[in-house]
């Protein structure tokens, strides 16, 4: 019997159980937890594992290690942690030489600090720079600040989100982390 057949078999309500399983992945972050997942199945078929055992992990990661991607080794653990729980079922938070392996890569890393304003340069900023080359990258600068917006929802800001009111402006945020 191929995989077309058994599948025909299936009661309806299982093969749509099955079919929600992604749904329990993060909404927003789906398609890089896919991705992450793809990637480690891609590793796996290169080198014709088919279980997905402690060692096996082991190795993927000191693989990421040696490229020098050790900021990413924590999100690829949580992503692969909820992709291989869903698919595979198998709970890799149990595999402590994994978790160890990687709190030590990250023992001494240092991450890039960003550059940012300081409060004084950024006054300087919008009182100084010329509106007519400046003025959006300004109201942004406020929004964000000031109005302690989230780079997402800044990205989705339109003008029909801001009504003049005369004395104020009402700013309506669409689609917020929190879900209010």
């Amino acid at each position: 019997m191929d995989i077309d057949e058994e599948f025909n078999l299936t009661p309806s309500e299982v093969a749509e159980t099955a079919n929600e399983i992604s749904s329990l992945l993060p909404e927003k972050r789906r398609v890089l937890y896919e991705k992450t997942y793809a990637e480690f199945i891609a590793w796996c078929d290169e080198r014709k594992i088919i279980r997905y055992s402690k060692s096996v992990l082991l190795t993927y990661f000191s693989n990421i290690a040696e490229k020098g991607l050790i900021a990413s080794l924590w999100p690829k653990y949580a992503m692969l942690k909820s992709t291989l729980s869903l698919k595979s079922n198998i709970d890799i938070s149990k595999y402590n030489k994994l978790i160890m392996f990687i709190k030590k890569k990250r023992t001494g890393y240092v991450p890039k600090k960003s550059k940012t304003l300081e409060k004084e340069q950024a006054q300087k900023f919008i009182s100084d720079a010329p509106n007519d080359v400046f003025l959006m990258i300004k109201v942004a600068l406020i929004f964000r600040v000031a109005g302690a917006l989230r780079k997402d929802e800044l990205l989705k800001l339109e003008t029909n989100n801001v009504q003049d009111l005369g004395s104020k402006f009402l700013v309506t945020i669409k689609a917020s982390k929190t879900h209010k």
